[in-house]
């Protein structure tokens, strides 16, 4: 018996048994009709005066027959030999597949629990608004928060017309107003609303209105505009960067690409489409770089950033030029939806 690979269907008899069992009923045939064969009167040979039909028949049968009998029993240790190999075949192939099977369980374990901890963090976000009709603070938790966040970082990218103004913007939403520096235009600006923000509800209207921002914030008199989210949103950033991280990385011996996609897909739906346009906020800001990298496909090859339209993020940003110029290694897998 034998088998071409380990996955493949275990032949019972192989070239060689057969072989060897051909030639042992040939010489099982060719034994019964020896004595026949070599009885006859040949014109070059004659076996007539060998004796008795006895002895001229067990002499010529017993060879051919030993013969025989050696060969079956050489095929009975050959035929164990090759059941034996291929129990250690079967035996290994299914130790392969529970192993495949135990990782698969220790990886689906840690995945379900990394996506727990990720709506454990979600739950935890907070921020406090005045109610445009009461004026009365008001807290926002949970997933509402990120509504609030993208209106926050869009009304920062008025503030200022440099080459770096996504990378202005965004430290002054993660980090606050001290990393910039005194001379920055953006931070120049960043005071004057701030001022008007402080005053309260009325005068922060009239800057928002006087300055044509789109996407105002809800205020809280007497508040700065930004302390900076990093307390809030760095472990956030970094849970969902190392889930889909954990993911990526894992041996396609026993989690397939295709299997990887759909993991990760389990985590996009997760995310609102506020929280994947702060993340391609991130992302472009310098600050989430390794998202797609030399390193890392993240986004291009799982599509982390998924059915955002180009009216989701500010008008400084053209999403398809965006996808196709820098998100180009897997074109095929990147479906860009567009208004």
């Amino acid at each position: 018996m034998s088998k071409k690979n380990e996955d493949d269907e275990i032949i019972v008899w192989d070239k060689v048994s057969k072989r060897w069992i051909s030639i042992a009923v040939l010489m099982t045939v060719f034994a019964l009709l020896s004595p026949l064969i070599f009885t006859q009167d040949w014109s070059f040979v004659s076996f007539k005066e060998t004796g008795t039909i006895g002895d001229t028949i067990g002499g010529i049968m017993n060879p051919f027959i030993s013969i025989g009998v050696g060969i079956l029993t050489f095929l009975a240790f050959y035929m164990q030999m090759q059941a034996n190999a291929t129990q250690r075949i079967l035996f290994k192939k299914e130790f392969k597949e529970q192993r495949i099977q135990f990782m698969k369980t220790l990886f689906e374990n840690q995945f379900y629990e990394m996506l727990r901890l990720h709506r454990s963090n979600v739950d935890e976000l907070s921020v406090t608004f005045s109610d445009p009709e009461t004026y009365k603070p008001q807290d926002l938790t949970g997933r509402s928060v990120f509504e609030h966040l993208k209106n926050e970082i869009e009304m920062y990218l008025t503030f200022g017309n440099s080459a770096n103004l996504i990378s202005d913007a965004y430290k002054l939403f993660f980090d606050g107003i001290g990393v910039l520096d005194e001379n920055n235009e953006f931070k120049t600006n960043y005071n004057a609303a701030s001022e008007a923000y402080r005053q309260g509800t009325q005068e922060w209207e009239s800057y928002v209105s006087k300055n044509n921002i789109s996407q105002p914030i809800k205020v809280n008199s007497n508040q700065e505009i930004n302390r900076g989210h990093a307390n809030q949103l760095g472990h956030y950033y970094r849970h969902i960067y190392q889930t889909v991280k954990f993911v990526a990385k894992q041996n396609e011996e026993f989690i397939s690409c295709e299997e990887k996609q759909n993991y990760l897909t389990i985590l996009r739906a997760q995310l609102s489409n506020d929280e994947q346009v702060l993340l391609f906020y991130n992302w472009k800001s310098g600050y989430g770089s390794k998202w797609e990298d030399d390193k890392h496909n993240f986004f291009s090859q799982y599509k982390m950033i998924h059915n955002v339209y180009p009216s989701m993020v500010h008008q400084l940003f053209d999403l398809k030029t965006i996808f196709q110029s820098q998100l180009k290694k897997y074109p095929d897998m990147f479906d860009f939806n567009q208004e």
